[in-house]
């Protein structure tokens, strides 16, 4: 039931950057407090707030980040790794690196949901519930596969291979 609510979560932002949303509205569990916790942290919203408790359904607002005039998402891309048909499991050594170690990756482990540099720190292994690429470094590496141009990233990756 808790990866279901993470999944409904992720999805509902994921829609809501697709529109360019300013605020999401979630379901307040522990889960989803602790994801919205890592996502505050790591800079890729702008605030949580929570709904008042004389509602019946209590909930949190998620307001998102964007960059510049033309509102570009912080996050580039939100993918759900692990699904209800088939889990991604993973110890600390063979957790993914998204973008060279640049991106983000969420893991629920026994000690609640952390991110993939804090659990290879800890050395826990746990679920892959999603990735997340950043604007930031989508940019950079735009940048710096123009200047170099192709001839010379062919050069690096030959070199890189060779190696």
């Amino acid at each position: 039931m808790t990866n279901d609510v993470l999944r409904e979560t992720l999805t509902s932002i994921r829609n809501s950057i697709l529109i360019k949303g300013s605020r999401v509205e979630i379901r307040k569990t522990r889960a989803t407090k602790a994801l919205s916790k890592i996502l505050y942290e790591e800079g890729l919203i702008d605030k949580v707030s929570e709904s008042s408790r004389q509602e019946k359904k209590e909930s949190l607002f998620l307001f998102l980040k964007y960059r510049g005039v033309e509102r570009k998402s912080v996050i580039t891309n939100l993918q759900i790794v692990s699904r209800s048909g088939l889990r991604f499991y993973a110890n600390y050594k063979e957790i993914p690196q998204i973008l060279g170690g640049l991106g983000l990756i969420i893991l629920s482990t026994s000690q609640g949901l952390i991110t993939d540099r804090e659990a290879r720190f800890r050395k826990l292994g746990g679920e892959v519930l999603c990735s997340i690429w950043l604007v930031v470094f989508i940019f950079y590496f735009t940048y710096e596969s123009s200047v170099l141009g192709k001839k010379n990233l062919r050069k690096m990756s030959r070199d890189s291979s060779s190696s």
